[in-house]
């Protein structure tokens, strides 16, 4: 537990680092207003080496808004924020420390939950979503069209996250983006973000 000054400027962003010591596997980090409630928890899959974990970009959905935990007095005025045409554009960002992590990897971690979990409805659109990107092939999506309607969507799924995950890190880049377009809530409690 520890408590952090919220009073910054307009060229300092509410940031902080973690430094972990111990050998733990997973930690739970946790944001809590000034009155205890808590506003923000984040699982932190620990899979990368320490010292590339000790600073983590949080992504834009999980951040918690910062007029709800600043008290007035204290927020950077408007006219002195940081304009959004002179922010950093996203795709010129440092990645975040999970995607240090090889898609294939992250994707080969979660294997049996996705199998065990994917719908019918989703598979059917991750498969359109994978031939249109031309990560998949016409045999391939339509052999696993046949598994998922022949023997149910664990098997589909099953035979898609492998032919994908074979492919390489870049296909289940492009598998697990279409993942959190498609089934947002699946694609958070996977922890693929």
């Amino acid at each position: 537990s520890k408590t952090f000054d919220s009073s910054f400027g307009p060229d300092y962003p509410p940031i902080f680092e973690v430094f972990l010591t111990t050998s733990t596997e997973r930690v739970i980090l946790k944001v809590q207003d000034q009155g205890g409630k808590e506003v923000w928890t984040r699982r932190v899959p620990l899979e990368v080496p320490r010292h590339e974990l000790s600073q983590r970009n949080v992504p834009a959905e999980s951040r918690v808004p910062a007029e709800r935990n600043v008290p007035a007095e204290s927020r950077v005025p408007a006219e002195s924020r940081v304009p959004a045409e002179s922010r950093v554009p996203a795709e010129s960002r440092v990645p975040a420390a999970e995607s240090r992590v090889p898609a294939d990897q992250r994707l080969r971690s979660v294997r049996t939950e996705f199998i065990q979990r994917v719908s019918q409805t989703t598979l059917n659109d991750l498969l359109d979503k994978l031939f249109d990107s031309e990560v998949i092939s016409d045999s391939e999506m339509e052999s696993a069209r046949k598994k998922s309607q022949n023997d149910g969507a664990r098997e589909g799924a099953r035979e898609v996250v492998d032919v994908v995950r074979r492919k390489g890190a870049a296909a289940s880049r492009i598998l697990i983006n279409a993942l959190r377009e498609l089934d947002r809530l699946l694609y958070e409690e996977l922890d693929l973000s």
